[in-house]
């Protein structure tokens, strides 16, 4: 029996890897897939010169930087996607710690997503619907930002990518070693962020859809068969997560599941706490988009929904099994803060959607090649324009620049936590050790960073801080102000 398996099991090894080979008849395609890589990276290689963002310089400051060990067991905040910290905190050993070397990871996940969105619209649409797809993926500005930014969402995005690819394969012909990959992928995912959570309950909703209609191949016998490797597959898919989590379980348990960030939201509450949510979400994704452009994506989007049985390779509409995925994890975790970032996975099969309702609407496969040429040279031109938008320097790093060049030994800076994350980077990246933020009131002198941002004062901040710092108020003397963010100069008592 174990040596059947065995056999069994390398037999489907070497299925997987054949089948991951490219046919070599579809050269044009390839040749438009890498251009319109070439394009996505572009955009990121653009992007990821922008300043560092609050969370980025958290994570660095507060996990990627520290031994390794701490990197997977301190989750004090969610803020540690721990898979990506893990993969910077080697990083930044062999690479050093430039922003473009914390920055690059994800740049190449985000590229990487091309390939899998248009093998993804491929296999369940069509070739033209794939390649649509991937440019549509390779210019949206938030698949953009989270691919030029050290955070885990672009990670998640992939994951989920692989999987779907994946599924489809296994839903086709079984498949024991790519019932162990996909399992791999969904564990590196809840690794990455539990968020992943939600793309997990949306494809186990597909695969039972797929049970329910007979949606699978002959290799499988019977819907019992197809069940079972669905139901080992999120066993231990679950069993696998709850191990790389058990350090943080064992040792810090709250942090991970009764963080103040975790509670739950009033059931009754769950349905206003979510339309307001997908306000906000809607305008974060498409409010740098031209209305046009919106509006076909909601058409393609629609039509694709609506034509499902005469352009889908498989039955159940995945749309159905997005909205019974989401709302099923909603209802249970209720989360409080479901932010835009959660949704991001979803945004390249949006993509996908929308390509294949208007390659449906518009049939004339001429026609469709133009599309694809425009969408291509449309993209391009984009890229091109958005390289030549200067990058200007955050607040915070102008703040860093102004103090490095005059900070000395045994000085302090003092400045609200909401703050002081990206300025600490950029005062580290200068060469200033973090004690000058952790320094006992023995000092010689202080800068005060005052960020005056809803009424808060300069006088709230001296009420503040003037007595826990022993600080001489009749020394204060104002340096520079950019914007809101105002610096002074300040002694301590005699």
């Amino acid at each position: 029996m174990i040596k059947t398996f065995f056999f069994t099991l390398r037999q489907d090894t070497q299925t997987f890897f054949k089948n991951l080979s490219f046919p070599r008849d579809e050269k044009r395609e390839y040749l438009f897939l890498s251009a319109v890589m070439l394009v996505a990276l572009a955009y990121r290689l653009h992007a990821i010169q922008k300043p560092i963002t609050y969370d980025e310089a958290y994570n660095y400051l507060a996990f990627i930087r520290r031994p390794f060990i701490e990197t997977m067991i301190d989750y004090h905040l969610p803020n540690n996607h721990i898979f990506l910290s893990l993969i910077l905190n080697l990083t930044i050993r062999l690479f050093g710690d430039a922003q473009w070397v914390l920055r690059m990871p994800t740049l190449i996940f985000g590229i990487l997503m091309i390939p899998a969105t248009y093998g993804f619209g491929k296999r369940f649409y069509g070739k033209n619907t794939g390649l649509l797809a991937a440019v549509g993926v390779a210019f949206f500005p938030e698949l953009v930002h989270y691919s030029s930014i050290f955070r885990g969402y672009i990670l998640v995005a992939l994951f989920t990518l692989l999987a779907f690819n994946l599924a489809d394969d296994l839903r086709r012909e079984k498949n024991r070693f790519g019932w162990g990959v996909l399992t791999l992928i969904l564990i590196l995912g809840m690794y990455t962020i539990p968020t992943m959570l939600f793309p997990f309950a949306i494809l186990y909703v597909w695969f039972f859809g797929v049970i329910v209609s007979n949606d699978f191949g002959e290799s499988y016998g019977s819907q019992w068969n197809f069940l079972r490797y669905t139901i080992i597959s999120g066993a231990l898919t679950g069993l696998g997560t709850l191990i790389l989590y058990a350090p943080i379980l064992y040792l810090t348990p709250d942090n991970l599941l009764n963080h103040r960030w975790l509670e739950k939201v009033p059931l009754n509450m769950l349905f206003d706490q979510m339309k307001g949510k997908v306000i906000i979400n809607w305008d974060v994704w498409f409010g740098s988009l031209p209305l046009w452009l919106t509006a076909l994506i909601v058409i393609g989007v629609v039509v694709s929904l609506l034509a499902h049985r005469q352009l889908a390779k498989h039955q159940l509409p995945l749309q159905f099994a997005f909205a019974l995925g989401i709302i099923a994890v909603l209802i249970v975790q209720r989360p409080n803060n479901p932010w835009a970032r959660v949704w991001s996975f979803s945004i390249a099969f949006f993509m996908m959607w929308a390509a294949a309702g208007i390659i449906e609407w518009i049939k004339n496969r001429r026609i469709q090649n133009i599309i694809l040429a425009l969408a291509l040279l449309g993209s391009a031109c984009g890229a091109l324009q958005n390289m030549q938008t200067p990058i200007e320097p955050s607040k915070e790093q102008m703040v860093a620049e102004l103090i490095a060049e005059r900070i000395r030994e045994n000085d302090v800076v003092i400045v609200e936590g909401d703050y002081a994350a990206p300025i600490e980077y950029y005062l580290i990246r200068a060469g200033k050790p973090r004690e000058y933020f952790q320094r006992t009131p023995d000092f010689e002198r202080a800068f005060l960073v005052v960020v005056t941002k809803g009424g808060y004062t300069l006088e709230d901040f001296i009420e503040k801080y003037a007595p826990k710092y022993a600080l001489d108020i009749d020394t204060l003397t104002p340096l520079y102000a950019f914007g809101n963010y105002e610096v002074y100069e300040i002694a301590p008592l005699p």
